[in-house]
């Protein structure tokens, strides 16, 4: 979606991912050396863009995660998230 500038394209859509983003907090500074490097026309770094979107708090209990995505994202960028009907012990 970065790489085809998807949220440049539709900017009223709002993209929630799921999982607190996955990887995504972890790897902001490598996305934005490969997004300059791989795409260099973008309108910004993907750091940037990736802000822009809504991650679901999905998480298993990791405070790890959670913390990695909320210094990412800021808590206005996390929402409730469920895996219902996924049961857990």
């Amino acid at each position: 979606m970065i790489a085809k500038q998807i949220p440049h394209r539709y900017p009223n859509i709002k993209f929630i991912v799921p999982h607190l983003g996955g990887p995504i907090p972890m790897l902001l500074n490598r996305l934005d050396k490969q997004g300059q490097r791989d795409h260099p026309n973008l309108a910004e770094p993907p750091s940037v863009t990736v802000k822009k979107f809504w991650y679901d708090t999905v998480c298993y209990s990791s405070k790890a995660a959670f913390t990695c995505a909320l210094e990412a994202f800021g808590a206005d960028h996390l929402v409730t998230g469920s895996d219902y009907p996924v049961l857990q012990d």
